[in-house]
This record gives structure tokens, sequence and C-alpha cells, in this order.
């Protein structure tokens, strides 16, 4: 009767093992997959940050090109009107060349 006795309480505790070694298993599992699902995001919002910030400074590259561009042939422009005033050129003429408007041209005019 003992041994039988002793034997339930062996098996008893065996399967109290195996229970909480099941759900200590699950938990670090469970834990595992919370952890690498924080660290996935925040992997993910810092590349995305670090993208963007990329990608914003090749496009404010490109348009400040641009915009040099833009504003350098503005003033070779100017500079060749200014260039017909000072040989004495007509302002319709000089308007027809570079494409300024008489009030432009006007404006040079009363620059020089």
């Amino acid at each position: 009767m003992i041994s039988n006795l002793e034997k339930m309480f062996e098996n008893l505790e065996y399967d109290m093992e195996r229970k909480y070694m099941k759900i200590g298993i699950q938990k670090g599992f469970e834990q595992g997959v919370e952890q690498g699902i924080e660290k996935g995001i925040e992997q993910g919002i810092e590349q995305g940050i670090e993208q963007g910030i990329e990608k914003g400074i090749e496009q404010g590259i490109e348009k400040g090109i641009e915009q040099g561009i833009e504003k350098g042939i503005e003033q070779g422009i100017e500079k060749v009107a200014r260039r017909m005033l000072g040989l004495g050129m007509d302002i319709p003429t000089i308007i027809e060349a570079t494409g300024l408007t008489s009030e432009q041209v006007e404006a040079l005019k009363k620059k020089d």
C-alpha cells in the first residue's frame, strides 16, 4: 500500500513538474515573441527614419541645384539685358531677345 502511495506521489510530482515546465516554456516563448516584435518595430522605425532623412536630403540637394540653376539663368539673362542697354539697344528688342518683361528691363535700366 505504501509503495502504491509513493508511486502516486512520484507520478503527481512528475506531472506537476511537466506542467510547470510547459507553463515555463510557454511563458518564455510568449516573452520571446513579444520582445521580438518590439525589437522589430524599433528597428523598423529606425530604418524608416534613416531612409526618410536620406530621401529628404537627396530631395533637398536636387531642389537646391534646380534653384541654383534657375537663379544662374536669371542672372545671365539680366546680365545680357544690361549689356544690351549699355549698347544703346531699344527696349522692345531687349524684351524680344531676353524674354524679360518691360517692367524688368526698366528696373534694370534704373539700376544702372
